[in-house]
């Protein structure tokens, strides 16, 4: 009796060790995952990460040679032309620059005004709202003008002169302070840019552009 009862108590220590030398395996096996795993995670961190800071130091140029539709028979801030910027390809510190907007004008019965807004939303924001340049009121007689100006990105504000002073050629001086806003780089933004006519009878169209960020 005594024998069959140390065989049973060895038996069953030999099924404990079994036991426990399998939730050992089990234990080390998950480790194993769990640093795979961690390995996986850090590696595709890195990965976004490089990708991210591809995407803002990536050049971004948009070059427009063929003339847009003419705006004409109204009086409405018209929308003329937009394209987009997206999200991520503006850095803490770079330019936008709007090297030539070049506006072309058919008759002489009123003047006209150009602007050009930088926004988040899917739709025109009506006059002022989220400007970055406009020209002043264009004279009826003049046939054609155009827009030069440089935007500066210092972390997650944008500068430059006169949002909405009407200057619109970086070489003019100018007697209004700086100004600023806010921008989120992580989001998609929206060039878009507007006509006003003074006289529906006028004709005003987008020429060309040519705007990069660097």
């Amino acid at each position: 009796s005594e024998n069959t009862r140390n065989t049973n108590e060895q038996s069953r220590a030999t099924a404990e060790t079994t036991r426990v030398n399998s939730e050992n395996t089990r234990i080390s096996n998950e480790n194993n995952r769990i640093s795979s795993e961690n390995t996986r995670v850090s590696n595709e961190n890195a990965r976004v990460a490089a990708e991210l800071e591809r995407q803002k130091n990536k050049p971004f140029n948009v070059k427009v040679t063929t003339p847009s539709s003419w705006v004409t028979g109204t009086l409405s801030e018209t929308e003329i032309y937009r394209f987009s910027i997206p999200a991520n390809t503006i850095s803490s510190e770079s330019i936008l620059s709007i090297e030539s907007m070049l506006f072309n004008k058919l008759g002489v019965n009123g003047f006209f005004n150009v602007r050009v807004k930088l926004t988040t939303s899917a739709t025109m924001p009506t006059g002022s709202t989220e400007q970055i340049a406009r020209t002043p009121n264009v004279p009826s007689n003049t046939r054609a003008t155009a827009i030069r100006k440089k935007f500066y990105v210092n972390g997650d504000v944008i500068k430059s002169h006169g949002f909405d002073s009407g200057l619109y050629l970086d070489e003019y001086n100018n007697t209004d302070a700086i100004t600023s806003r806010t921008l989120d780089r992580t989001q998609t933004y929206n060039v878009i840019i507007s006509v006003t006519l003074s006289n529906a009878s006028d004709q005003v169209r987008l020429e060309g552009l040519d705007f990069n960020i660097k």
